[in-house]
């Protein structure tokens, strides 16, 4: 069982467009002169499907490419593996994903964009040592790489190395002028936040404002303008379906009807990281522990950590099917949980840090419901229902949530 799945958020900044190779026809060329051209293709038709966020189909394309090598893989095939990481990322196959940034820098040492990427996911995913392992080792190649010096301030951020992350980010304004000009301010105030570094917050917050009413923001920091003071609720709600729309609107909800229960009971089934010692857990365990066993079945689908806990046993209990899932997939869970029939989806992180949003957007169940671990809406197109209160979701606001309120 592995344990401690998480998914990345992409707060940090990745080389994400994608490369193409100069491909050396000799090398590569069959003897028949023939596997070069199709090579080629190959990548120009995997380049093609990125750029469109096709992330499926240009995995295949990938995938063909990586296998025609036939294991004799040579330093041109560095950017194949950088690519199809960040594809591996986007699609939840995190360890897929750092297996191929690390192939693709054990190719090419000199590969600067790898060792970002490897950096940030690594990042993503809370492996802080490696992830300044490897932007180290970035900006050793290029101290120019605008994005490699950004993620270094957020690596030296969770480090808990303030006063080089604040030093940093002063630097960085003197190296990169015109890149700061046109960039999201929100990770500088969100660090400098952290850090009780006032200076400028109230300059910095106007601009993120400005950016959002002009839709300027950028998506992968969308969640970051959520703590800032200048802004309204709208503005807000826009940030979140920006994020949300850049995260996961390259999925479709599979459309599901409801399913013929023929007497049985109705499958409920929540889905959360928190199935441990944590805040949410000892808020609901006792709920967890009243459910109506006579009408409902329920389901606990877990990637959470397991800390072999009392609580953690405790829950365990009070679920008909406790499902550990952190090995699997996105797709995998989804596709499980429609073969089960689950009737009622309830997702119990919203955006917080290791959410599974990915298994919703897919679609798992014909009535999905977010909950308690996020006090505001998903900004989504394929959460149905929110369950809140007259505080956390006034009916008043009820703009400002792509839910239905419950």
């Amino acid at each position: 069982m592995v344990s401690g799945k998480k998914l990345p958020s992409f707060n940090s900044l990745a080389d994400l467009r994608p490369q193409k190779n100069n491909f050396r026809t000799k090398k590569l060329a069959s003897k028949n002169g023939g596997l070069s051209k199709e090579l080629k293709a190959l990548e120009a038709h995997a380049v093609d499907a990125l750029l469109n966020n096709k992330f499926d189909e240009s995995k295949r394309y990938y995938d063909k490419f990586i296998e025609l090598q036939q294991n004799k893989f040579t330093k041109d095939c560095s950017t194949a593996f950088s690519n199809r990481g960040i594809i591996n990322a986007r699609l939840g196959n995190i360890q897929s994903a750092i297996e191929d940034f690390e192939m693709a820098v054990q190719l090419n040492k000199k590969h600067t964009s790898a060792y970002n990427n490897l950096a940030n996911i690594y990042l993503s995913t809370g492996q802080y040592d490696k992830a300044f392992e490897a932007i180290n080792q970035a900006l050793r190649l290029d101290p120019n790489h605008y994005n490699a010096n950004f993620n270094h301030i957020l690596i030296l951020n969770k480090l808990k190395r303030n006063k080089e992350a604040i030093e940093a980010i002063n630097k960085l304004f003197i190296q990169f002028p015109n890149e700061i000009k046109a960039v999201d301010p929100s990770p500088f105030i969100d660090i400098k936040k952290q850090v009780c570094n006032w200076e400028g917050i109230e300059e910095l917050e106007q601009k993120a404002a400005d950016l959002i009413d002009r839709d300027k923001i950028d998506a992968k920091w969308a969640l970051a303008h959520l703590n800032n003071q200048a802004l309204n609720g709208e503005q807000q709600f826009k940030a979140l379906k920006k994020f949300s729309n850049q995260n996961f609107g390259h999925l479709s909800r599979q459309p599901i009807s409801a399913y013929n229960r023929n007497n049985r009971k109705i499958k409920v089934a929540y889905v959360s990281a928190d199935f441990y010692d944590h805040a949410t857990t000892r808020l609901m365990a006792q709920l967890f522990e009243n459910h109506d066993k006579q009408l409902f079945e329920w389901y606990a689908i877990s990637h959470s950590l397991d800390d072999n806990s009392a609580m953690r046993q405790r829950v365990i209990k009070a679920f008909d099917h406790f499902i550990d899932v952190n090995s699997w997939t996105d797709e995998q869970v989804s596709l499980w949980m429609r073969e089960q029939q689950i009737d009622i989806a309830v997702d119990l992180k919203g955006h917080r840090r290791n959410q599974r949003l990915g298994i919703f957007a897919r679609g798992c169940a014909p009535v999905q419901i977010t909950y308690i671990g996020f006090p505001g809406s998903t900004g989504s197109n394929f959460m149905d229902y929110i369950i809140g209160d007259k505080w956390v979701t006034p009916l008043s606001a009820k703009n400002q949530f792509s839910e239905a309120i419950l």
